[in-house]
């Protein structure tokens, strides 16, 4: 809960079921072997990195085509007392849990275009 907004990214076509289901932790890493996480941005971050980590994101799950994706923001302060969060190794500005982040702590969403420029 130390974090306040964080945000995470899903290709657009999750949104429903994100809304709906919450952000479930899941891994279809197929080069590291670790439990299924939820990977998050701290909300401070600034909007061309999201869009350059969007488009990677794309690359390497096979959607090059996929020009879009959907910001979730969640308010780490609307999650059960039990949701632990750990700081990313590879990434300074990321963090990451191992449960779910219920569809109640999403306060927010928007999506973000890039070109393949």
């Amino acid at each position: 809960k130390q974090y306040g907004l964080l945000l995470h990214m899903s290709p657009t076509g999750n949104t429903e079921s994100i809304l709906r289901d919450g952000i479930v932790p899941q891994s279809k890493n197929k080069y590291f072997k670790y439990p299924n996480r939820v990977y998050l941005f701290k909300g401070d971050i600034e909007y061309r990195f999201l869009k350059r980590f969007g488009r990677g994101m794309a690359r390497a799950n096979g959607l090059p085509n996929s020009n879009a994706y959907t910001v979730f923001e969640v308010d780490t302060e609307k999650l059960p007392d039990d949701v632990k969060f750990y700081e990313d190794a590879n990434i300074d500005e990321g963090v990451y849990t191992e449960q779910i982040i219920p569809p109640s702590a999403i306060i927010s969403h928007y999506n973000i275009y890039f070109d393949w420029i």
